[in-house]
């Protein structure tokens, strides 16, 4: 008896030495993994020393230690793009998940494993069992995991050319993201979305997401962040051939990688900065052949060295050691798989061929080039790759086969066009559904709530009165009758006034949104685009008709809303600024001034309330005719109820502008009295005392105009 209860005692105490001891070690995993975590993205360089040295080391036996080492590589193989090593990786930490209980481990393993399987492209690996354990992460509240997710879904989605659930999926990621409390983790969802949208080839909304990441990461000192977003602004910048923005951001790129001591991010900004060029001095070989002796077995970076040399040798009519060159970058590309950076070579060999006259060989790496482009769902590139074989065959003197391919291209083209606007008219029309169904449960859930508060009122009052007598009960009943016959009268009354000043709101925002598209503005641009052309000046006709095409999709798109955020407001004013100056061959400059916090906080403004002024100051204001005008316009917070928004020109003023344009008086008072009666209807629904005053710039000569308008200041509370 003795012995049973001495061996029953010692299991119970080995089960709890033993649980005690594996709690120990999951704490002591989950710190040491934190710890590496945060000096990873600081430390770049030495931790990379550290854990790979240290995983050298460790016994095979010791499972956590391997687990941890290998997620951590994981990480840092992919910050090197080491395409292999994280194939490797990735697939020995799926073959340990069964080695651990602890879900939140599973999660992390699983994670890895899931971008595993998108490197591979292995469709049916990364479908099989994802969404049964999303099911149970959702049960679990793993927020962090479910964003890390969804956001692999989306990049999935997007590799298939599936748009919209591209985006469907990115924004669940954002939605579980700030559910989370890790701040770089959303950051990092936001990073994947501006990515996931440039792939879908929405640039303005990856140029705004990417913004948005790289103002977080700012307020967050996450210097990666800023280096992965500043990659991202450089692709998009280089595109669209922003030369401005693009040196700003291989600055930037290349400072947020030093601080972490990422080596390999400089190298990889400064390589990018290099391939970008189509001339290159004696610095830059010098640039690249310090680069070629400090980079070793990184054939991503070595493959873009080699592409550079390539295009160097082109430059130089060297077309064998061209062509060689562009062979080596092929090979260290397929070491890692990268088919966009294989295709993209494949057109440089085209080049190549093209200027030594063999047209026909030019024509297979072109196909090879479509082939592959396709595979990657990329159908806008591929198609404008017809453009080019449409060339060659001009230049073979197959007129028949170029004609042939060109109305393919044109064809293809066409179809495309169709898919992007539909695809875009979609997401517009979802955004505007799913805002209207927040508005409507937001003011329902405002109704119920001062519902309750009525009757919890009543109720009391009626509790209240039952321990009178009788006397006061009926006359304190009468009293209350009257005041709800009053109340009911006020009610209606009040409800019939609300009717009306909607009803006004509702024809000024038409009556609004036919003046602002100044009929003779939208004729002028025309003809300014007319005329580039006529000059055969396509860069600033093409300049002009983008910016002109942005402004009118802003304008369409926002002129009916009541309130839009501060950030649409100046865009549409910069855009529209950025015309008239165009139109006008920059003979005046303008400035917007906004105070960032205004932006943070998502202020609200009425759409395009400072348009007319700013019109009045071009046309009337004759700052079309100098050389040295300018339009300032700053927003300014007065009060916590109060916005301020002045208008400064220093064109002829108000009193000569009068006598010259006598006959346009009628025009410029009808929009000053279109935005009295606006800032009057502010003022009447918030309780405000918004103005419009305007007064001379320079009051000694009476020249020059501030237009100052004030309303209420207001905040986007979804």
């Amino acid at each position: 008896m003795l012995i049973k209860k001495f061996l029953f005692t010692l299991t119970i105490a080995f089960a709890i030495s033993f649980s005690f001891s594996q709690a120990k070690e999951k704490n002591s995993f989950w710190t040491n993994y934190s710890y590496y975590q945060e000096k990873l993205y600081t430390d770049v360089a030495n931790t990379k020393a550290i854990v790979e040295q240290k995983y050298a080391t460790t016994s095979a036996d010791n499972d956590s230690a391997m687990l941890l080492y290998q997620l951590l590589l994981f990480d840092i193989y992919e910050m090197h793009n080491d395409i292999n090593s994280m194939k490797e990786i990735g697939l020995q930490l799926k073959s340990q998940e069964i080695l651990f209980d602890d879900v939140a481990i599973k999660s992390l393993i699983y994670i890895r494993y899931l971008k595993t399987m998108l490197y591979l492209r292995d469709e049916f690996g990364f479908e099989a069992g994802l969404y049964s354990k999303i099911n149970q992460l959702k049960r679990k509240r793993d927020y962090s995991s479910l964003a890390s997710i969804y956001s692999l879904i989306a990049s999935h989605k997007s590799n298939l050319n599936q748009r919209d659930s591209s985006v469907y999926y990115m924004n669940l990621a954002l939605s579980n993201a700030r559910k989370q409390t890790d701040k770089n983790k959303l950051i990092d969802v936001v990073i994947d979305q501006a990515y996931i949208y440039g792939r879908i080839k929405n640039d303005e909304v990856s140029l705004s997401k990417a913004y948005l990441a790289l103002q977080m990461a700012m307020e967050n000192n996450y210097e990666y962040g800023k280096f992965k977003v500043d990659l991202i602004l450089l692709t998009v910048n280089s595109k669209h051939m922003n030369f401005a923005e693009m040196k700003l951001n291989i600055f930037q790129a290349k400072r947020a990688a030093q601080k972490i001591n990422f080596q390999r991010g400089v190298n990889y900004v400064t390589l990018f900065e290099l391939k970008l060029k189509s001339k290159f001095n004696k610095e830059d070989k010098n640039r690249l052949q310090q680069l070629k002796d400090e980079i070793n077995n990184d054939s991503d970076l070595l493959a873009i060295i080699s592409e550079i040399d390539g295009k160097i040798a082109l430059s130089e009519n060297e077309y064998a050691t061209a062509l060689q060159k562009f062979n080596n970058a092929i090979v260290e590309y397929e070491k890692i798989g990268n088919i966009y950076g294989i295709q993209n070579v494949y057109q440089q060999l085209a080049d190549v061929l093209m200027n030594q006259k063999k047209y026909d060989k030019a024509l297979t790496y072109l196909e090879k080039s479509r082939s592959l482009l396709i595979s990657l769902n990329e159908y806008t590139e591929s198609t404008y790759l017809l453009r080019k074989m449409v060339k060659i065959y001009e230049l073979q003197g197959n007129k028949i086969k170029a004609y042939d391919v060109l109305n393919q291209y044109v064809n293809l083209k066409d179809s495309l066009q169709v898919a992007n606007i539909q695809s875009n008219l979609l997401l517009v029309q979802q955004k505007g559904k799913s805002d209207e169904r927040e508005r409507l449960i937001t003011l329902q859930s405002d109704s119920i709530k001062t519902q309750l508060k009525q009757k919890e009122y009543t109720t009391t009052m009626l509790e209240n009165v039952k321990l009178r007598n009788n006397l006061k009960t009926y006359i304190i009943i009468g009293f209350l009758g009257l005041m709800l016959s009053g109340g009911i009268i006020v009610f209606f009354k009040w409800n019939q006034n609300l009717i009306q000043q909607s009803q006004r709101e509702a024809e000024m925002n038409q009556t609004l949104l036919r003046t602002q598209m100044n009929p003779h503005f939208v004729f002028n641009a025309m003809s300014v685009i007319q005329s580039y052309i006529y000059d055969n000046d396509t860069k600033n006709s093409t300049k002009f008709l983008v910016n002109f095409s942005k402004l009118m999709r802003l304008i369409l798109e926002n002129s009916s809303k009541e309130f839009i955020p501060m950030e649409i407001e100046h865009e549409i004013l910069d855009k529209y600024l950025s015309v008239q100056k165009l139109r006008f061959e920059d003979r005046f400059n303008f400035n917007i001034f906004t105070d960032e916090n205004m932006l943070i906080e998502e202020v609200m403004i009425p759409p395009m309330i400072t348009q007319p002024f700013i019109e009045n100051a071009i046309e009337h204001g004759q700052l079309h005719l100098r050389d040295d005008g300018f339009i300032n316009i700053t927003f300014n917070r007065l009060s916590d109820k109060l916005l301020e928004i002045k208008v400064i020109d220093n064109g002829i003023g108000r009193k000569r502008a009068s006598e010259l344009f006598k006959k346009t008086d009628e025009h410029k008072s009808m929009a000053i009295g279109i935005t009295k009666d606006r800032i009057d209807s502010l003022n009447k629904k918030y309780k405000t005392d918004g103005k419009l005053i305007f007064e001379d710039f320079d009051k000694e000569n009476k020249s020059g105009t501030v237009v100052t308008i004030t309303i209420p200041f207001l905040k986007n509370l979804v």
